[in-house]
């Protein structure tokens, strides 16, 4: 069993093989990441470019360990640590004051400062997360519980919930 330590975890949804039986392709659901250096899978590098910047999911996955790493940082030399230092009322502020501005971004329809606003608004909320001792696989977790499932069905399940 791979994952036992690290708790990333790849589950096998298919496997698939070619027409001339020589190759076979898993189709997997990740959880977590792959490699040992932290990315996503181990697959980064190309040979004509080199190392490749992190694409997809896996970016936040890197931003998040950064962030938890900050809780130890001063505050005076990361605005990370100064967040933490100041509390959960000063990241809730951030968190809401992103909000807003995301909100107000989208009624002018301008798509670079949507994109702006959302990567913001991302960033305090990993902050939030880092705060309360939640991981992003948590997160993660949820909505890949939540997959398959109507946003109705979903809300049904949780009122359910003791």
């Amino acid at each position: 069993m791979k994952g036992e330590t690290s708790k990333n975890f790849q589950e096998l949804k298919a496997i698939y093989y070619d027409c001339d039986e020589d190759t076979i392709l898993l189709k997997i659901n990740q959880l977590g990441v792959a490699c040992h250096t932290g990315k996503r899978s181990c697959f980064f590098r190309r040979l004509d470019k080199g190392e490749q910047e992190p694409a997809g999911l896996a970016i936040l996955a890197e931003l998040f360990k950064i962030i938890e790493q900050r809780k130890k940082a001063s505050a005076e030399k990361s605005y990370v640590a100064s967040l933490y230092a100041k509390g959960i009322d000063k990241i809730l502020e951030k968190v809401e004051e992103e909000s807003g501005e995301l909100v107000e971004a989208a009624k002018d329809g301008k798509k670079k400062e949507i994109i702006h606003e959302m990567a913001d608004l991302w960033f305090h909320t990993l902050v939030l997360l880092g705060q309360k001792d939640i991981s992003l696989q948590e997160i993660l977790n949820e909505l890949q519980r939540r997959s398959g499932m109507s946003g109705i069905e979903e809300k049904a399940a949780r009122k359910k919930r003791p």
